[in-house]
Order: structure tokens, then C-alpha cells, then sequence
């Protein structure tokens, strides 16, 4: 009986720790003059790895170093992309409404798209409206390691720095992409919360999530966390201190298996820490909730909307809203995402909006496993909590207890 070995999947690194590399190696030719094969990225969870680099192509002004992104055991439409980009000094005139403008240190930073990357043409992004489909992670990636290799360190002379970078045929991928339904035209967008590519095999994901919750199981844990991404992990881990480390997993957009876990290990109660988007994909009744597989129902998001508009006609903010009525059902129905649609909103309807949202979601969990008790923990893209919300049994016994 021969055993059958399961082979280990492969991590990749995002076109935002791409951008990161191909800024530190230029950076370093400017101190060094030498081109390297190879440069260390700190991931913005603080583990640090090695990515290859291809040949530079000189010139005269300055290199433009290469890279060739490597998605591992998950490859999308960017697996194997090529991204190039130059850095060299610069003024502040230099800069184009499209720009971001950095502080690294003392230094200016200048982060501008060459080709290949979107324009970010709506609200509710990780980019901002009117600028490069830069988002926050790489952004925050950028300036993290070009400080730490000594850019910006001399408070005397600061200086303005110009990044270029660009995607090698970035718009012809995009077409591959959600980007022209999101409202990101022209290219590619630089992604990454940490700079990791997870390998998403579905049944190799659901069986780590598995042994998590049996891991959890074995430290007499009977609550689980589960977090869609790094973000909602991070913000579960501060609301719930007191829960022991076994307690957390990223479930990515395994929801349905990783309830199934819960249920079959006898979790007592699970907590979904999750954002906007998932929330309304929980809503409508989503097992699994990848981009691929399912479209964002904004159908749903739509009528719960105007559910909250109807509910709250008393409140004077709400009474300012009616009056344009008309216009702020316009904006809905041109919404592509949940953020951009809650953008709109006055901040007491979008409370409600998300706590009908949870509720349905609450409904759909204890479908899936009637005897776990389950609540939800919303966080925002800044890694707040904007509430928590359980199912009425576990509100009955919480309060009970106190």
C-alpha cells in the first residue's frame, strides 16, 4: 500500500511587493552603481523575503530595473507579468495630478505610472479616485523599505524622488481582471495587504482550515475567529484578547467549509470578522464567496438601502438625502462595488444597511449549522471595528451571564 504524499503549495508575492523590489534595487544602484539579482522586501507582516530580478535595461537618465512576478501555487492573470520601473531625482513640479506623493523620512517620494497601470476612476477603493491603481499595502510597502535601506535619513538636504513604474502589456491583462466593472480603466492594479500570494486550492485551503479548527479543538478551544484576510485577523486579535492563538484563521473565501469544520469539531460559537463586501456576499447566501465564482449581488445591497432610506424619513440627515432623491438613487445604480455604494450614505443609514446585511448573514451561518452559536465582527479598511454583531441566542446568553 503505497501512501500518497501531498505535495506543499507554493506562496507567491503580489505585484505590490514587485513594485517594492524593483524600488530598492534601484535605489540601491543609485548608492552602489551595481545591479543586483535579487533583493531582500520586508513584507508588511514583518517577514522578509527574497525576489528575483531580471536584467536591467541601461540607459543614460537611469536603469529600468525589471521583475517578473511570481504568483505560486495561486496564479492569476499576472503570474509571470513583467513590471519594470526607474527612480531618480526629481522636483516637486514633476509631479501630475495622477500622482502620489510620499514621505519617506525627510525625502519626497513621487510614485507615478509609466503604463500598463489603471486609473482608479470611482470612490470606495484601496486607491484613491483620479489617481494610479497604487493601493494602500504597496503603498505603505514602498515607503517602509526604501526608509529602512536610507532613503530620507538627512534632514539637512531632503530631497523628491521619482518612481515610475509599469506593467508590460497591464492593459491587455486588466481585460482579464474585475477592474473596468470596478472602475479602474487602463491597466492593472499594483495589490497586496502584505505582499504574500496565499496558494488558494480550494480543497487544500479547506483542509488547513480544517486542522486549525481541529488544532483548536485539541486546546479545549470551542470559539472560533473566523477572518476573511490579514486586516480582519489582525483587528479580531485586538478585540478579543483574551482568546487563545488556536482560535484564528484566515478562511479567505471559504466560508461554507470552514463553518462545516466549526460543526464538526462541536464549536460552540463562531465569529466572522469580515468587511463590507463579504458581508453583503454572506448576505445573499454565498458558501464561497471568490470573485470567480460569484458577482457581488448590489441588487440586495440596493434594497436594503432603500429599506434604511424608507425606515429613517424622520431623521433630519436622512430628510436632506430625500430631497435628492433622485440623484442618490443614480449614484446607487451606478455603484460597482459595496464600499463605493456606502460611500454615499449618510453614516446613520450605512449602520443600518450593514446591521440588516449581518442579520441576514447571521441567518444564512445558522443555516449551514443551526447549533453553533454565531456573531459577526465588521471591520472597516482601516482595521477598525465598526460593530459586533450575534446571533439572539448568544445575545440571550451573554446576557444572561452578565
Amino acid at each position: 500500500m503505497t501512501k500518497q504524499i501531498k505535495k506543499e503549495l507554493k506562496w507567491g508575492y503580489s505585484t505590490g511587493a514587485c513594485a517594492t523590489a524593483l524600488a530598492l534595487s534601484a535605489w540601491h544602484h543609485l548608492q552602489s552603481h551595481e545591479l543586483l539579482t535579487q533583493i531582500e522586501v520586508l513584507f508588511l507582516d514583518e517577514k522578509r523575503v527574497n525576489i528575483p530580478l531580471l536584467p536591467a535595461d541601461l540607459s543614460p537618465t537611469a536603469p529600468l530595473m525589471r521583475i517578473q512576478k511570481d504568483g505560486g501555487d495561486d496564479p492569476d492573470c499576472t503570474h509571470n507579468a513583467i513590471l519594470f520601473a526607474s527612480l531618480q531625482e526629481a522636483k516637486k513640479t514633476d509631479v501630475t495630478a495622477e500622482d502620489y506623493i510620499l514621505s519617506v523620512g525627510y525625502d519626497t517620494l513621487i510614485v507615478h505610472a509609466i503604463s500598463g497601470i489603471g486609473l482608479c476612476t470611482r470612490l470606495g477603493l484601496d486607491c484613491e479616485k483620479g489617481h494610479w491603481a497604487i493601493n494602500i499595502g504597496p503603498r505603505k510597502m514602498l515607503t517602509l523599505n526604501l526608509q529602512n535601506a536610507g532613503m530620507g535619513s538627512c534632514v539637512k538636504s531632503p530631497k523628491t524622488w521619482l518612481f515610475s513604474l509599469g506593467v508590460e502589456e497591464g492593459a491587455e491583462l486588466a481585460k482579464h481582471t474585475l477592474n473596468s466593472h470596478l472602475g479602474i480603466e487602463g491597466g492593472i492594479s499594483i495589490l497586496g495587504t502584505t505582499g504574500h500570494v496565499r496558494p488558494y486550492s480550494h480543497e487544500a485551503y479547506a483542509e488547513t482550515v480544517r486542522i486549525c479548527v481541529r488544532s483548536n479543538h485539541l486546546s479545549s478551544g470551542n470559539h472560533m475567529l473566523f477572518c476573511t484576510g490579514g486586516r480582519t485577523q489582525n483587528t479580531a486579535k485586538n478585540y478579543f484578547p483574551h482568546l487563545m492563538e488556536t482560535s484564528f484563521v484566515s478562511i479567505g473565501d471559504f466560508i461554507g467549509e470552514s463553518i462545516n469544520a466549526a460543526h464538526k469539531y462541536k464549536m460552540k460559537h463562531v465569529t466572522v470578522a469580515c468587511m463590507g463586501g463579504k458581508l453583503c456576499k454572506y448576505a445573499a447566501g454565498f458558501e464561497n464567496t471568490h470573485a470567480h465564482n460569484v458577482e457581488q449581488d448590489m441588487q440586495l445591497l440596493r434594497e436594503q438601502i432603500i429599506l434604511a432610506l424608507n425606515l429613517n424619513e424622520k431623521s433630519d440627515a436622512i430628510s436632506e438625502q430625500k430631497n435628492n432623491h433622485e440623484n442618490l438613487c443614480l449614484e446607487l445604480q451606478k455603484a460597482k462595488s459595496v464600499r463605493e455604494a456606502l460611500v454615499y450614505l449618510p453614516h446613520d443609514v450605512r449602520l443600518l444597511v450593514l446591521a440588516k446585511l449581518a442579520d441576514k448573514a447571521l441567518a444564512f451561518f445558522q443555516s449551514l449549522s443551526p447549533e453553533i452559536e454565531f456573531g459577526i465582527l465588521l471591520c472597516d479598511f482601516n482595521g477598525d471595528v465598526i460593530f459586533e454583531k450575534r446571533s439572539p441566542a448568544l445575545q440571550i446568553k451573554k446576557k444572561g451571564k452578565a
